[in-house]
């Protein structure tokens, strides 16, 4: 119906819940909904909180949803996007609880792909120019970074003047720097990010007042 389709496009969290069959804790939850509601959304966090799982629901979300969507993930250390998050997302789709369709890579430099253009694929910074990072077209775009706390303010920079006709870019890590575009996202340029603070401890797993959730 119109009204699913709508909801669909709305809140990630039903999304992956119907599509996906993830049912999110409630940090997880306020995550998503703030990517939603916001073009740059700024997460700082402890270890496993569910981050990468979120990052790929985000991506399957806006690529499945949007018209010409186009997500482009990418995190400052190489490791984490070809150990963690591509086989996330490999993981989250093939344990869809309906096929989801495509064409999807192991690699992500290949990524998948789904009709009309709509794609999902990594980009690893020692790969990366300013230029080609900022060379993606599309009226739905979105960047997805991890370990932003380390990223690059050129690739940073070039990816925001790309989103400068809309689209949405998410930025997730342990604060581990005290400068760079990250940190000044939480403190001198506050203003034009939303930002949020989960703590491992809020973990389900720790705190039993909801469900736990294995692995976290």
């Amino acid at each position: 119906s119109r009204e699913l389709a709508q909801r669909l496009h709305d809140d990630p969290a039903f999304f992956g819940r119907v599509c996906l069959g993830i049912a999110c804790w409630s940090r997880q939850g306020e995550f998503l909904h703030t990517v939603a509601e916001n073009p740059r959304t700024a997460v700082r966090s402890g270890h496993k909180v569910s981050k990468s799982t979120s990052l790929v629901l985000l991506a399957l979300w806006w690529a499945m949803t949007r018209s010409r969507g186009i997500v482009v993930m990418s995190a400052t250390a190489g490791h984490q996007l070809a150990d963690i998050l591509w086989p996330e997302l490999v993981k989250v789709y093939h344990a869809a609880p309906a096929p989801l369709g495509g064409q999807l890579s192991e690699d992500y430099h290949r990524g998948l792909r789904f009709a009309g253009g709509r794609r999902i694929f990594g980009k690893k910074v020692e790969e990366t120019s300013p230029e080609s990072f900022a060379g993606i077209s599309s009226p739905n775009l979105m960047y997805l970074i991890d370990e932003a706390s380390g990223f690059p303010d050129a690739l940073y920079e070039a990816a925001r003047g790309n989103l400068a006709g809309g689209g949405k870019l998410v930025a997730t890590s342990n604060p581990t720097r005290s400068g760079g575009w990250y940190y000044d996202a939480f403190h001198g340029g506050a203003a034009g990010w939303k930002t949020l603070h989960i703590d491992s401890r809020e973990s389900p797993n720790i705190t039993g007042k909801e469900p736990s959730v294995p692995g976290l």
